[in-house]
């Protein structure tokens, strides 16, 4: 356990007392209180504004008001975009375009052998791929990132210059989207966008579903 997540479990132990004692006449609750010291937790709200947030509460009212206030300032982190393409010259002109929007950040990888350790060490939430490259195609490069359990629900969006197989329209197959190149910005980045709230939704089901605090 690193400091951090130290002083983060030494917070929720201090409310958790806390919830044992009343302040004003309210009581506080240690459930409510865990839930949103877990939630400032992963929205990576400063552990010593928290702390402070506490010391300057109360009841547990302020604290849950002054700890979502927090945790509304957090700035929110941008989305990772990992491209893999051959050409050089197209990921760095889709690279530039999806930065200038301040939604997106973008890995390039120009080799696709080393698509897989990439996407897992820059945690990409959303990849961008070409379908023919040299060394290694990238329909087998989706199949190894299905097969991979750490990297499978990732959502792929394949880019082709194959336009005459996709007849200028955008096609699904086995849960992968095709775009045909030249693809408009405005169009790549509503499909972007689209993807990662489908992907963000299913995420928060499957987690619902998984029910209890691990």
């Amino acid at each position: 356990m690193d400091r951090s997540e130290q002083r983060w479990q030494d917070l929720r132990e201090a409310l958790a007392e806390q919830a044992r004692t009343t302040a004003e006449g309210t009581w506080w609750d240690e459930a409510e209180i865990r839930d949103a010291v877990m939630e400032a937790n992963a929205r990576g709200v400063d552990v010593d504004l928290a702390f402070q947030c506490r010391e300057a509460c109360r009841s547990h009212v302020d604290f849950l008001k002054g700890l979502h206030e927090l945790i509304e300032n957090v700035p929110k982190r941008k989305a990772r975009i990992l491209m893999v393409d051959d050409e050089e010259s197209f990921l760095k002109l889709v690279k530039m375009n999806l930065e200038r929007t301040r939604r997106y950040e973008v890995e390039a990888v120009s080799d696709p052998n080393t698509a897989i350790e990439r996407a897992k060490a820059f945690g990409a939430d959303l990849i961008l791929m070409d379908v023919v490259m040299p060394g290694k195609d990238g329909l087998d490069l989706v199949q190894e990132l299905k097969a991979d359990p750490s990297l499978r629900e990732i959502p792929v969006i394949m880019l082709t210059a194959l336009a005459a197989d996709l007849e200028r329209h955008a096609i699904t197959k086995d849960g992968v989207l095709f775009l045909s190149k030249p693809v408009e910005m405005k169009e790549l980045t509503h499909c972007i966008q689209e993807h990662l709230k489908a992907h963000a939704g299913m995420m928060k089901v499957a987690s619902r579903d998984g029910g209890g605090d691990q």
